[in-house]
């Protein structure tokens, strides 16, 4: 059966409700646009060791082309190369169905190389994404708590974001599995 979020988790919730970001208390909430909610650990220099974001719908996405939205997105926006290491489709998550895209890109502006696993959700009234990213050189050791983090994102339809408080509800909220992408 699909677990809750830790019990020591933090959330942040969307303006409208549109997701739940649950995070380990190691990172902290950082200022972020104005229709999004997002969270960052640091290292002792100041560099990012992870990043989460999420947001809202911003525009024509939908689940099915999702990694190649995600891709040209990202290429349109910030990216000199990126590079798709794996995707899904189709996966059940807490509040809809969703596709996943795990890729490694390289940003326009000083050319720091990140890996991250970005996934868009569809609930019956709302969509969102979410976005797990950390430096290349750290995501061996950070790779397994940011797709624990993406997997218990509560999207759509739960505007509360309450942890599943019964059998029931943790049923009916389902996580990605992302055993089977080989990361």
């Amino acid at each position: 059966m699909p677990a809750a979020a830790p019990s020591s988790w933090k959330r942040l919730t969307l303006a409208f409700g549109n997701a739940v970001l649950w995070y380990p208390t190691a990172l902290k909430p950082i200022k972020g646009d104005a229709s999004s909610v997002s969270a960052a650990e640091y290292d002792g220099k100041g560099n990012i060791l992870a990043d989460l974001n999420a947001m809202p719908r911003q525009g024509p996405e939908t689940v099915g082309a999702w990694p190649a939205f995600r891709v040209q997105r990202l290429r349109a926006e910030s990216a000199v190369s990126v590079r798709v290491v794996a995707q899904a489709s189709n996966l059940p998550f807490c509040g809809g169905r969703g596709s996943c895209v795990l890729d490694d890109y390289v940003t326009r502006i000083g050319h720091h190389r990140y890996s991250e696993i970005v996934c868009f959700v569809e609930g019956r009234r709302a969509a969102s994404v979410i976005v797990a990213a950390a430096p290349q050189s750290d995501w061996t050791s950070v790779s397994g708590e940011l797709q624990r983090v993406t997997s218990h994102t509560r999207h759509g339809d739960n505007q509360a974001g309450n942890r599943p408080q019964t059998d029931h509800d943790a049923e009916s909220c389902r996580h990605p599995s992302f055993a089977a992408w080989a990361l």
